[in-house]
């Protein structure tokens, strides 16, 4: 049975599973890897999350051939309202996988050709990202080094080593580890 989910000044049609081959998301879903698989279904869930305001969790319960620019582009504004929460990859990765997902319904002649062009007409999010890390600067180091001093336990003598081995050989965390 259909439910109808306002999606802003749009309805959004919900529908009950559909048969695993004529799916848009299951049909795209087998095309990946395992891994793949998994990370495009959270990012689907997402997206559905983020359309419905949270009362849809399963992507395959939306009629993913009914959605026009309105509701791609609402979708693309509401995962950029939770950056920093989801970094520029993750919100590019869920519009990319949305993408897939209309361009399936298409093929599965769901949708015409004017309308998944249309739908898919939204821009990737730009953006600058911050380096995982940094250089320490001296003044870091030897405030690290004299918390080190204070630390009267073995783990302090061990710590100060770790760090000195870094520094002199200018090592990262993972190549210690």
């Amino acid at each position: 049975m259909d439910e109808i989910v306002k999606v802003g000044d749009s309805d959004l049609v919900v529908i009950e599973q559909r048969p695993p081959d004529k799916d848009p998301v299951t049909v795209y879903l087998a095309g990946l890897s395992e891994v793949g698989r998994r990370t495009a279904a959270t990012s689907l869930s997402r997206v559905v999350a983020l359309l419905s305001n949270g009362r849809i969790k399963d992507p395959r319960m939306v009629r993913w051939e009914l959605l026009r620019f309105q509701h791609t582009d609402a979708i693309r504004s509401r995962l950029m309202d939770r950056h920093p929460k989801y970094s520029l990859a993750t919100i590019n990765h869920s519009l990319s996988v949305m993408r897939a997902v209309l361009k399936t319904a298409w093929r599965l002649g769901y949708m015409s050709a004017e309308d998944y062009q249309r739908a898919t007409d939204i821009k990737k999010v730009e953006g600058t990202t911050v380096p995982a890390g940094r250089e320490l600067s001296q003044g870091e180091i030897a405030a690290l080094m004299g918390a080190c001093e204070r630390d009267q336990t073995i783990a302090g003598v061990r710590d100060a080593a770790i760090i000195a081995l870094m520094v002199s050989w200018g090592l990262r965390r993972e190549e210690v580890a």
